[in-house]
């Protein structure tokens, strides 16, 4: 036989909205991939083995779950490119000029005051021994790969060969040949 709840209690409520900690829970499992991690560093005080299954079950949790997921899509959409982003971040690397990153002294400008489409060529920067380097992205290979997009050129081509070896070695005549 069933127990009643006495009158005047309600069964309680689950919350469709995260706590606090739980919303912070969710960022650290994004940031970190490691839910155990992740439940400690969003304020869970406890030991570690406890935070493995704590954080297990924190997961199971609809609202978590819809957070996660509406966070990864959010994620997701965020680093969308589309085929024109791809060709107009081309054609700046293929258009880049490293002399706009020198000042009128031709010294080398601070990065700060970099132009931004220029910015964003650059690869890699070094301090040498004979001052900094700066390397930008491949332009060669920018260009190529709007050109090849473009249709102006063509990607490599593969040769597929058959070679009956039964047939050669009987010396019999490959199909269609009418010897």
């Amino acid at each position: 036989m069933r127990s009643r709840r006495p009158p005047g209690k309600k069964r309680k409520q689950h919350s469709r909205e995260l706590t606090p900690r739980e919303a912070l829970f969710v960022i650290k499992v994004l940031e970190l991939e490691n839910q155990t991690e992740a439940y400690l560093r969003a304020g869970y005080r406890c030991s570690r083995r406890t935070a493995r299954v704590n954080a297990a079950r924190l997961l199971t949790k609809a609202s978590v779950q819809t957070a996660l997921a509406i966070a990864r899509l959010d994620r997701l959409k965020a680093a969308e490119m589309t085929a024109d982003d791809a060709m107009r971040r081309l054609s700046v690397l293929a258009r880049a000029d490293i002399r706009r990153l020198f000042g009128s002294d031709d010294q080398l400008l601070p990065p700060g005051l970099w132009p931004e489409d220029i910015a964003q060529c650059v690869k890699s920067i070094r301090q040498r021994s004979w001052g900094i380097e700066v390397l930008l992205h491949d332009k060669l290979r920018a260009l190529e790969l709007i050109a090849t997009a473009g249709g102006r050129i063509r990607g490599r081509h593969e040769h597929h060969h058959v070679f009956d070896h039964a047939a050669y070695l009987m010396d019999v005549p490959p199909p269609g040949d009418d010897r």
